[in-house]
């Protein structure tokens, strides 16, 4: 008895109203039962008699909760308010980062208490038996639904890629407007060349491009995720159907955390301005804040994790599709959109490579077109170089292929066609004869030809075929006179410059017509 009156003696010095115990309602009822007043019992415990008839009516009266009030938080109710219509499931930790750009001094469990007035309490979760792994021994990879952005008229799912280092809880994160294989397999090499290495096993889920079938135990594994794995030597583990538990860090660590911390009350332009937001937010926030399960940074806990070695040079990320260049208009189809092409390889199978950002196509290993990536459909993307030689080539500049043939052979062959043209000679006449010419004679051959003809004005097949004639005999060389006396045989004189005469006589002969 006097251990109770020690007790709420106590309890009045401190200044406190607290609730009773459950040992001294039972007090009271044992001493009720006894046959004492509540006088008596209110005398013997230390109690108002209220108090006393309190809890013998009701051994277990309700508890009033009050709200939570803090100085602090009160003049930013509004504001809250304004998040909470933006996004009813922001969580306290997102809603306390902005507050604090807004000179908030207060702290999260505050206003945790305030978000749990407004909201309610929740429901309660399963509990599960928790797993941890070894360094670099496992990565748990996720894809998440985060709606559609708009370009032009048109919309475009975004999708999250994650993957979580599971011993350190280092999280890569990756926005896309698509999930299918080639995409997947590029946020995957994306992934290792951040964490400098690979695992030596990958927990997902049933996703189509890692599994195609499943029956139980029995799993039917994509070949090309296979094909893609196994170089790098990594096994992949499935979950089993409806129990993303088995991946609860990334489930949780991962498109939670992320949906819940990084994504709310945010605006973002483009897919490019979302995932360079993407990245700031986990170098400053996601990978050095202190992991509530490790009592650790990531980034800190994850220089004792060795990763298998990994080549970022030995695997092509990008987006890979064969296609056929449309005839018509040199363009390549590739993710809804029109990219245009040079005129020379119309009807031609290409391959367009793209990542987020660049489009290239390749005709036989070698680039032939570059483009920015369009997000929006049904676009036409053209290079002004590619639509300036296709108009020519509709115009007739290129009148034939025997005309873009003979160009092909070098600058001296467009110099003679340029030549044939301002002499009004039959061009397509022309071009076909010395094709033939060519055909005999040899590339090297005409275009030496051409050159001397060239030279002296000379334009015609006929010149040509000349001046091809005369190379293929050889000049006939004589043996000098041998003179008697020898003095003269080591005479030598200076050959006659024939111009001088040509000049002579063209120099004269205006005075002789002027003479008759």
């Amino acid at each position: 008895m006097d251990i109770f009156r020690f007790s709420l003696y106590l309890r009045k010095r401190r200044g406190r109203t607290m609730t009773l115990s459950k040992r001294e309602i039972f007090q009271i009822h044992q001493l009720k039962d006894t046959g004492y007043t509540e006088r008596r019992i209110a005398g013997e415990m230390g109690l108002s008699r209220p108090t006393v008839r309190k809890y013998i009516i009701d051994p277990s009266p309700e508890v009033k909760k009050h709200a939570s009030h803090s100085p602090l938080l009160e003049p930013y109710y509004q504001v809250i308010d304004r998040y909470l219509e933006i996004d009813d499931k922001a969580s306290a930790v997102v809603i306390c980062q902005r507050l604090l750009e807004r000179g908030y001094k207060g702290g999260v469990t505050i206003l945790r208490d305030y978000l749990r007035k407004l909201r309610g309490d929740r429901k309660k979760q399963e509990t599960y038996i928790r797993y941890e792994s070894g360094p670099g021994e496992q990565c748990q990879i996720d894809w998440g639904y985060f709606g559609t952005f708009k370009y032009g008229k048109d919309y475009r799912k975004v999708w999250c890629f994650a993957m979580e280092e599971c011993y350190s809880r280092l999280l890569y994160l990756e926005f896309t407007h698509s999930c299918k294989m080639d995409v997947f397999i590029a946020c995957h090499v994306h992934a290792f060349s951040f964490f400098n290495g690979t695992p030596r096993e990958i927990v997902h889920d049933n996703l189509r491009t890692a599994v195609i079938e499943r029956d139980g135990r029995l799993v039917r594994f994509n070949e090309r995720y296979l094909d893609f794995l196994r170089p790098l030597h990594i096994t992949p583990h499935p979950c089993n159907p409806g129990q993303p538990h088995e991946k609860g860090k990334i489930e949780k660590g991962g498109i939670h955390y992320i949906r819940y911390n990084f994504w709310p009350l945010r605006n973002f332009s483009d897919i490019y301005d979302l995932n360079n937001q993407g990245t700031k937010w986990r170098n400053e926030i996601a990978n050095v804040r202190i992991h509530r399960t490790t009592r650790e940074k990531p980034v800190d806990r994850f220089k004792k994790v060795t990763m298998g070695p990994f080549l970022k040079d030995s695997i092509d990320p990008r987006e890979i599709k064969f296609t056929r260049i449309y005839s018509t208009d040199c363009r390549a189809w590739f993710d809804c959109n029109y990219y245009s092409v040079p005129p020379g390889i119309s009807g031609k199978d290409v391959v367009v490579k793209a990542d987020n950002r660049i489009v290239t196509i390749y005709y036989k290993d070698r680039p032939v077109a570059r483009h920015r990536r369009c997000w929006e459909k049904n676009m036409s993307i053209n290079t002004p170089g590619h639509i300036k030689k296709l108009l020519e080539k509709k115009k007739g500049a290129l009148a034939s292929k025997q005309q873009e043939y003979f160009l092909s052979l070098g600058p001296v062959a467009q110099q003679y066609l340029d030549a044939l043209t301002k002499v009004n000679l039959p061009v397509k006449r022309n071009i076909r004869d010395l094709l033939r010419l060519k055909d005999i004679c040899g590339r090297e051959a005409l275009i030496s030809a051409c050159k001397i003809a060239l030279k002296h004005n000379a334009l015609g097949t006929e010149y040509v075929e000349n001046i091809l004639l005369q190379q293929m005999y050889p000049k006939a060389e004589y043996a000098p006179v041998v003179m008697k006396q020898e003095e003269y045989n080591d005479l030598r004189i200076t050959e006659a410059d024939l111009a001088f005469y040509d000049n002579l006589i063209f120099t004269n002969k205006p005075e002789e017509n002027k003479d008759e």
